[in-house]
């Protein structure tokens, strides 16, 4: 009995034997334990930035969009997607409410970034011709945020391209009470300035200068001693014969820039109210190669020297002169080409408020941006399209270039 038992045994262990040989490889299974949490990310500045709810998550600032009208990323972070979707479905108040609420929760580095991909939405949105978009979302904005100088600066180039000058303007003061900087207060100055000359010319041709003459009044109870508000004020003052007023006005010019511009319009009071407004002016010339140069000063702030050009059909002036004359070239669409000594070039045509020679004063004049070369002290070419405006004489004897206004006859001729 023992026996046959073992003999049972035996076999058995031979049987286990043989399948284990016969039984194929199988891949050894892992063993499974759980992850702990994730640490907090951190950006590529090695700053940790939060995400929804506060919690911490890694958030890449994105590129700007390219159509504002897109869903945010899939793969964006939860609150980036969350902003992302208010902003694309025109929800603006919505977006900069959710802002505002995680503003105090979140850190510097974080604020920073998500402020800026809204700022980068609204300019998104100008830079796709949607302005009406982009200005809305900012004067929400800076409605809560309203000491962000770079939101305000936005929002005033967004109403400028919109031709809204007197939103703009309201805009860049508010932009100019809260910059510190003075690089930044000088730019945000000269973009008010231009606003203002921009918003005074709608202004003369929709109601006329009695509302210009209101228009910088009101300015100049903000600001009395602007100068290019006293000069601009007394312009419009001469033109509508009120010589008394303008005369007052320009006493009170103390701005070192301005005061030749002051002293010239007080010649022509002068001139005028000694009964001499038809007696000629009388400019005195440079000779400079070969010909004559004349003293002016661009829109009442820039004094520059041009060479007299009987042959050239539109007045002539440096880049660098206009820009400092407050012309911003870079945003002159229109373009003219010229005959150069090196041949045709295409260059900007600029349209000044004002050039001033001795006590004449030209309004509304169309100027090419080209640089002279060769030519040291020259800041460009008096052409006739200033000519034309005068009956006008060079003597070389005397040395003098004479202006008259011009008689009937000279008019219907020109």
């Amino acid at each position: 009995m023992k026996h046959a038992q073992m003999w049972v045994l035996m076999a058995a262990l031979v049987a286990v034997a043989l399948l284990w040989r016969s039984a194929p490889d199988l891949p050894e299974q892992p063993t499974v334990t759980p992850n702990p949490p994730p640490a907090p990310a951190a950006d590529s500045t090695g700053e940790r930035v939060f995400g929804a709810a506060g919690k911490v998550t890694s958030l890449p600032l994105p590129p700007p969009p390219l159509s504002t009208r897109n869903a945010p990323r899939a793969d964006a972070p939860p609150f980036e997607r969350q902003l992302g979707m208010l902003l694309s479905q025109d929800r603006f108040q919505d977006a900069v409410n959710l802002y505002d609420q995680q503003h105090g929760r979140i850190d510097d580095a974080s604020q920073r970034r998500y402020r800026d991909f809204i700022l980068r939405f609204a300019d998104s949105a100008a830079r796709n011709d949607e302005l009406d978009r982009a200005a809305d979302l900012l004067e929400i904005y800076t409605g809560l945020f309203f000491k962000d100088v770079a939101a305000l600066s936005l929002l005033a180039e967004v109403l400028h391209r919109d031709e809204r000058y007197q939103a703009e303007i309201d805009v860049l003061y508010a932009a100019l009470n809260e910059a510190h900087l003075q690089a930044d207060r000088r730019r945000l100055r000269d973009r008010l300035d231009r606003a203002v000359a921009n918003a005074a010319s709608r202004i003369n041709e929709q109601q006329g200068l009695p509302a210009v003459i209101r228009f910088y009044r009101s300015l100049l109870q903000g600001e009395p001693l602007h100068g290019p508000y006293q000069i601009a004020l007394a312009h419009a003052y001469i033109k509508s014969n009120d010589t008394e007023a303008a005369q007052t006005i320009l006493d009170g010019v103390t701005d070192p820039a301005f005061l030749d511009q002051a002293a010239d319009l007080r010649n022509r009071l002068d001139a005028r109210l000694a009964g001499e407004v038809g007696i000629p002016t009388k400019v005195p010339l440079q000779p400079v190669a070969g010909g004559y140069a004349v003293p002016v000063i661009i829109n009442g702030r820039v004094r520059a020297t041009l060479l007299i050009d009987t042959g050239a059909s539109l007045t002539i002036i440096s880049p660098a002169v206009l820009r400092r004359a407050g012309v911003a070239l870079e945003r002159i669409e229109r373009q003219g080409r010229f005959n150069t000594v090196n041949g045709v070039i295409t260059a900007p045509i600029a349209r000044l408020r004002t050039l001033a020679l001795s006590r004449e004063l030209v309004e509304n004049i169309d100027v090419g941006g080209i640089a002279l070369p060769g030519v040291p002290g020259i800041d460009g070419l008096l052409g006739m399209n200033v000519l034309r405006r005068f009956e006008f004489s060079v003597s070389d004897t005397e040395q003098l270039l004479t202006l008259a206004p011009l008689t009937r006859t000279g008019q219907q001729a020109r």
